[in-house]
Order: structure tokens, then C-alpha cells, then sequence
């Protein structure tokens, strides 16, 4: 389940923090994120993530 608050790492090295939505699964959602670096903090501006099956989440860390 991925909820408000998680910090999802993804392939290729990013990392988004979720700052509204839900998801399940890792087979599909909607999701508010925003990218953060290796310290959590906060890079650029909010946008909706649609989670799929092929989306390359690694990690999620609560």
C-alpha cells in the first residue's frame, strides 16, 4: 500500500515524496508527488503520477 507521506524510490535514482493518494497496489493509482533529494527535501513542483504496473518503483519508505 503506498499512502500520504511515503517516499517512493523509483529506477534511474529519483525519489518522490507522495503528498496526496493512495494506492493498494503497485498495479495501479493516482498519486499527488513531488521529488525530493537524498536529504528529503523538497525539488520543484507537485504533479499527478499514475501508477501502472510498468511504473519502476523500487522501494517505498515510510
Amino acid at each position: 500500500m503506498i499512502r500520504q507521506g511515503d517516499i517512493l524510490e523509483i529506477r534511474g535514482g529519483k525519489a518522490y515524496e507522495v503528498l496526496c493518494g493512495s494506492s493498494y497496489s503497485l498495479v495501479k493509482g493516482r498519486l499527488v508527488v513531488i521529488e525530493v533529494d537524498g536529504d528529503n527535501n523538497r525539488i520543484g513542483e507537485p504533479f499527478d503520477l499514475e501508477i501502472k504496473a510498468s511504473t519502476p518503483i523500487i522501494d517505498i519508505i515510510r
